[in-house]
């Protein structure tokens, strides 16, 4: 589940929230394509059900990335 947070921060620290911002949810993808990559150098016909899981699972994590770029062009629109 999802819930908005709000809290204020000076105007001059918007940019560095909006980094911070982007720097967690690319991290957070990248540890999923490398996941998703081994998956795949890995993959056989009995690895299937594990590769199938991290497939389900970096799509959860795009759907997360997708929302924090959400936030963040929402913030900037009312900079």
């Amino acid at each position: 589940m999802r819930v908005r947070i709000n809290y204020s921060v000076d105007t001059e620290e918007i940019i560095d929230e909006i980094n911070r911002f982007i720097n967690k949810a690319e991290q957070r993808l990248q540890d999923q394509v490398g996941n998703l990559h081994r998956a795949r150098d890995r993959m056989d016909e009995d690895q299937l059900d594990n590769a199938l899981k991290q497939i389900d699972l970096t799509r959860q994590e795009l759907t997360k990335y997708d929302q924090a770029l959400e936030d963040c062009f929402a913030i900037l629109q009312g900079y």
